[in-house]
């Protein structure tokens, strides 16, 4: 079956999408119905930097890294037990 797997890392966390396509059990419409899993995950504490001057914003890397690590294997444990 078709996977396709989606990441984002915005400004508050991350956010992964797995779509699955079933091309065995098509849809009334003829098409395949797609099944989505959706998981997402805040930054964890610290990695915005501190002490910047008025309007000046930063993040550590290494939050993003395990915000998107935590989303993927959430995703990729629920596409397994499809």
């Amino acid at each position: 079956m078709p996977t396709f797997l989606g990441l984002d890392v915005g400004t508050q966390g991350a956010r992964a999408v797995a779509c699955i396509v079933d091309d065995t059990h098509p849809h009334a419409s003829g098409r395949a119905q797609p099944l989505t899993i959706v998981a997402s995950e805040a930054f964890p504490a610290g990695t915005s930097v501190a002490g910047l001057p008025a309007g000046h914003s930063e993040q550590q890397p290494a939050g993003w890294w395990q915000a998107a690590a935590a989303c993927l294997r959430q995703v990729t444990a629920q596409v397994r037990a499809e």
